[in-house]
């Protein structure tokens, strides 16, 4: 039998107790040239040198640190998914100190393994023995939760925070779990009263914007999201951020957020699309095609890709477009359908309704003259526009950038009927087309307008034409 050589390592008491090690941590002599840095001792280095002077003396003082550092080696095994050695370490401690947490960690393993009774069976033994343990409850919390028992997770999350109320991340699964199934009431105020407690809770944060999204209250979510960005930065936090700017119009900031995480992240078809799907609300539309273009091409069978790829297509290759948005099914397959109807509704009202067209245009015959000096060919030109009314003070700021040939891309505050009159003669010259009516109505608003509720505006009478116009008295 090999004789194994012990060395005790003198430790600075502080360091120690911080890296729970004894004083005099015992070391095997033959890994003592590897132990450079009381900081980063080795855990296999550390468990041999326990283990060796455990077999010399079984001191319990030795064996309460020795069964520590066996579930330490439980924890990496587990993370590196090497369940069987982890069983094996496991049962190591066990043999030495029997207690909750044995029935604790291999509650965990279960798991981990997808043995959600066995563990629930192993997690109770646990708090059986220790009906003090928070992190038991906790993770008892999120087998129930789990297996979709979802008020006796929530009682198990409370009896965690219970245990220690300095433990807040029960009353966030809490909150999450409320979000879940709805009771989004519930779910804010968990999350407020946790951002009460501990104000660096970023996590908490992110959930309650996500939640306040939800509810439709768009102003506050931007503001907990702005909140949690300072403290954090965080991708899935500016995705949130981006949906809420969209949904209180500021569409320029939403878009820049967009396009940072498409740089970031040019393989996920899910930040591809949301930025295609802005990029084409707000008139990008070469833009939107190649976003687009590129989730598809990644996740072609996800079929809200497919649905967006499809729209998109619209404006360059109808042909490819109905054969996409024909392919679609169940609910976005309606979607598309009610699209496509619009498209055949308006060829048919060309034929049918064109007197009625020809006799609006006669009617405002003379603005339709002043608008063929900037549409060409069925497209809104701005630049030929702007001479008209470079003179409006209102509108200055954002002709700087149209004079160069560039969108403004910030928000603007102007709320003004001014121009609605020359965008609705804008939609009797292009007629009926309702793919380029979109088009050249998002392009004006977006260009001379900037801002969401100028542009919501504006549909809303794109929507009354073509209302008028397919089916109506015109």
């Amino acid at each position: 039998m090999k004789i194994k050589a012990i060395v005790y390592l003198p430790l600075n008491p502080q360091k120690a107790k911080e890296h729970n090690l004894p004083v005099k941590l015992p070391i095997l002599l033959e890994d003592f040239p590897t132990v450079v840095d009381e900081d980063k001792i080795p855990l296999d280095v550390i468990l041999r040198g326990l283990e060796a002077q455990y077999e010399v003396s079984k001191d319990d003082y030795y064996a309460s640190y020795l069964v520590y550092f066996y579930y330490e080696k439980f924890k990496e095994l587990v993370n590196k998914e090497e369940y069987e050695k982890a069983l094996e370490v496991l049962e190591k401690a066990r043999r030495i100190i029997y207690d909750y947490r044995y029935h604790f960690y291999k509650g965990i393993l279960l798991k981990k393994i997808g043995k959600l009774g066995e563990a629930e069976v192993e997690l109770r033994i646990s708090l059986s023995q220790n009906e003090n343990f928070p992190l038991g409850f906790y993770e008892l919390g999120e087998i129930l939760a789990n297996k979709g028992e979802i008020e006796e997770a929530i009682e198990s999350y409370h009896k965690a925070y219970e245990s220690d109320k300095n433990f807040l991340l029960p009353l966030l699964r809490i909150g999450e779990l409320y979000r879940e199934t709805g009771d989004l009431i519930s779910a804010v105020n968990i999350f407020e009263s946790i951002l009460k407690k501990d104000e660096e809770f970023v996590e908490a944060y992110y959930q309650l914007g996500l939640t306040l999204n939800e509810l439709q209250k768009f102003d506050k979510a931007a503001e907990i999201l702005e909140k949690a960005l300072k403290k954090q930065d965080r991708d899935d936090t500016k995705l949130a951020l981006a949906y809420s700017l969209v949904k209180v119009g500021k569409f320029f900031r939403a878009l820049k957020i967009l396009d940072e995480l498409r740089k970031k992240k040019g393989d996920d078809p899910i930040i591809l699309t949301e930025y295609g799907i802005l990029a084409r609300d707000i008139g990008l539309y070469e833009d939107a095609l190649e976003s687009l273009e590129r989730a598809f091409n990644i996740s072609r069978e996800d079929e809200i890709v497919r649905y967006n790829y499809g729209r998109i297509l619209l404006h360059f290759d109808r042909k490819k477009a109905f054969e996409i948005l024909s392919s679609l099914t169940g609910d976005l397959a309606v979607k598309a359908n009610d699209l496509l109807n619009l498209i055949e509704l308006a060829e048919n009202a060309s034929v049918e309704r064109g007197s009625a067209l020809r006799k609006a245009q006669e009617i405002f015959k003379d603005d339709l003259e002043l608008l063929d000096e900037f549409i060409d060919d069925g497209i809104f030109l701005i630049n030929e526009f702007l001479h008209l009314i470079e003179g409006e003070e209102l509108f200055q700021e954002r002709f700087k950038f149209l004079r160069e040939g560039e969108i403004p891309f910030f928000e603007s505050d102007i709320n003004s009927s001014d121009y609605l009159d020359i965008l609705y003669s804008m939609m009797l010259k292009v007629g009926f087309d309702p793919i380029a009516l979109e088009e050249n109505v998002t392009r004006f608003a977006v260009s001379v307008y900037g801002n969401g509720l100028m542009l919501a505006a504006a549909r809303t009478l794109l929507r009354l034409y073509q209302t008028l116009l397919y089916t109506g008295e015109f």
